[in-house]
């Protein structure tokens, strides 16, 4: 029979204990020592030297079994203390990377910017109908055209004086309508460049454009104060709108045709029944300039964005406010949703595009928002199969992939 690894007494095959190397020694870190303690002449050096140094099993007397037992006991104790705390410390790394992943800009982006246009600011955007090109309004008074199967120019139209505002492509891509400061609407062939009418009517700058679902009418808003519906065919002035009590920065047509939804700088959003000819309800901000809206593909969201940089989702059928998100820093500037209304894109001057889930109201994502990229948002536009979200700003288009 063995003897003890510890005193050196004869051990028991029923009542002795084989201890791994790796386990005894966190006993006698605990506090366990030989019965020689008793003793003169111990070298407690010595002892715990030979415990760290010895590779092999520790074989215990029934004695010291019953001894190192209840330091053994602090080995569970003490492991049950370090796998919570390891438990609460991977809880909050998980955390920290899940929002991380959250804030940091997506690699799956392509620039437009490297592909012909000098540095200057795209101050509007929008997909032609079947997704294979977009139309950009740029401050250098002309709006360019790009084939998005590989980024290039297609064509650079002229004719403005002044800077672009807004660009607008008709429901059957076959019109592009831009909107500037020289007053004028122009309608472009986008297929060949020409400029095919020019609509005058307002008598200060014209902020925004919308086409009605069907194409047949064009709004444009304008810091006249007024809206402004074109009878595509003919070019004329179907109908005037107010004059409201300020400008007219932003409208929208609703996907059934029948609302019209203006964003003014009275810190209203106006939403106009064009059926009856009269206002059907008004949404009111904080008293700040509304600066941007947009409503769902599903005609049921009105999404409203304020130069005070709050975020507003409301009811379109009665008009009730459903939430107010929270997170940019500065005016707002533009608002898409996704073509299956359950995502909102936010593009702001605090130079982040924040996505939202609509129908949990809640945040998802920054998709841009470090200090090398804080230019201001200018336009935001969904790909008509909501894969890519398209984001103009200063110097820069980028092409972001949504999954």
């Amino acid at each position: 029979m063995a003897n003890c690894s510890v005193c050196g007494a004869p051990t028991s095959s029923t009542k002795s204990v084989s201890y791994p190397a790796s386990e005894f020694k966190i006993i006698v870190e605990n506090g366990f020592l030989p019965p020689q303690t008793d003793q003169t002449g111990l070298d407690l050096e010595a002892w715990r030297e030979k415990v760290q140094q010895t590779q092999e099993d520790w074989l215990l007397c029934a004695d010291c079994t019953a001894r190192a037992a209840s330091y053994r006991q602090k080995i569970g104790k003490n492991r049950s203390w370090w796998l919570l705390g390891a438990a609460i410390l991977t809880v909050l790394l998980v955390f920290v990377l899940v929002r991380v992943i959250q804030l940091a800009p997506k690699e799956k982006a392509r620039s437009l910017r490297l592909h012909g246009v000098a540095e200057t600011n795209f101050t509007s955007l929008a997909f032609s109908p079947d997704g294979r090109w977009l139309a950009t309004g740029v401050s250098d008074h002309t709006i360019v055209t790009w084939d998005l199967s590989n980024g290039k120019l297609l064509r650079t139209l002229a004719g403005h004086t002044q800077r672009i505002n807004s660009v607008a492509i008709s429901p059957d891509g076959n019109l592009i309508a831009s909107a500037s400061n020289d007053l004028d609407i122009r309608l472009w062939d986008p297929v060949t460049g020409q400029a095919l009418k020019v609509l005058s009517g307002h008598t200060l700058a014209v902020t925004s454009l919308s086409f009605s679902p069907d194409g047949s009418l064009l709004a444009s808003g304008s810091h006249d104060q007024s809206v402004k519906m074109w009878d595509i065919q003919s070019g004329q002035i179907l109908q005037t709108l107010g004059p409201f009590p300020a400008t007219v920065n932003s409208l929208a047509f609703s996907p059934d045709g029948k609302l019209l939804a203006l964003a003014c700088a009275d810190g209203y959003v106006r939403v106009w029944d064009l059926q009856g000819n009269q206002e059907h309800f008004s949404l009111q901000g904080r008293q700040k300039p509304m600066i941007s809206v947009a409503i769902s593909p599903d005609n049921q969201t009105l999404a409203s964005g304020s130069a005070d940089s709050s975020l507003s989702l409301w009811d379109l059928t009665t008009g009730d406010q459903l939430s107010a998100l929270q997170g940019h820093t500065h005016i707002i500037t533009s608002l898409a949703f996704s073509p299956d209304s359950k995502t909102l894109a936010s593009g702001s001057e605090d130079g982040t595009v924040r996505l939202w889930d609509v129908p949990t109201r809640r945040f998802l994502e920054v998709l841009i928002g470090f200090e090398e990229e804080l230019f201001p948002i200018n336009a935001l536009g969904f790909s008509p199969d909501g894969s890519v979200l398209a984001v103009g700003s200063t110097f820069d288009v980028k092409l972001w992939e949504i999954k």
